[in-house]
């Protein structure tokens, strides 16, 4: 069977892979930030019961979404750099993200970390564990409020475009898309009740 694609056509394709990467990105990142927003929330009543279960529970299942937007950027990345031509033609991030989200990756991958490691050491004896989650967080943060300035104008549209009716605004692959925030939030929830268990010394 004679193939009728031409050269327009995987065009095309291209420029759908790299809008449908920059919309999986613009999505995973409002649900970590609205999971992160819950996280912030729980801080001020830290020691209350209900405030620190909640805590090590969200902080738990954010891995999860991490994980998926540190997939999707890198992959944008390894594109970008082997030298896709879509990827190229849509050109590298601006400078100041591409120095902060890298900074940002690795804040939050030292937060969660030594989040979850703080949550299953003692209480009384958890080592360096907790100044470094403390710093963490504060670095962490510090990024996020500019990550978001960066970004905040932007992503509302990003998201919003793949549920338009309009075929223009259309992009392949929005289901997979949503299925692979419901897998992010799936893993990170398992993780999370298979963990919770661990946390009893800091709920008691």
């Amino acid at each position: 069977m004679k193939n009728n694609r031409g050269p327009a056509a995987t065009g095309r394709d291209r420029q759908r892979d790299v809008r449908g990467n920059e919309r999986l990105t613009a999505l995973t990142g409002v649900v970590l930030l609205v999971l992160s927003i819950v996280e912030i929330l729980t801080v001020p009543a830290i020691r209350d019961p209900l405030s620190i279960s909640l805590h090590l529970f969200v902080g738990v299942v954010l891995a999860g979404p991490v994980a998926l937007k540190i997939a999707s950027t890198g992959y944008r990345f390894y594109r970008y750099y082997s030298g896709s031509p879509a990827y190229r033609l849509k050109g590298p991030p601006r400078v100041l993200p591409r120095i902060l989200s890298p900074l940002l990756i690795l804040a939050t991958v030292a937060l969660i970390a030594s989040g979850i490691g703080l949550a299953l050491a003692d209480p009384a004896d958890p080592g360096p564990l907790r100044p470094l989650h403390h710093a963490s967080f504060v670095l962490w943060l510090v990024l996020l409020v500019l990550h978001l300035i960066i970004y905040l104008k932007t992503v509302p549209g990003l998201i919003s475009a793949d549920w338009r009716q309009s075929k223009a605004a259309r992009v392949n692959g929005r289901t997979s898309r949503a299925t692979a925030q419901v897998a992010a939030l799936a893993a990170g929830v398992i993780a999370a009740v298979a963990l919770y268990p661990a946390f009893s010394a800091w709920l008691r």
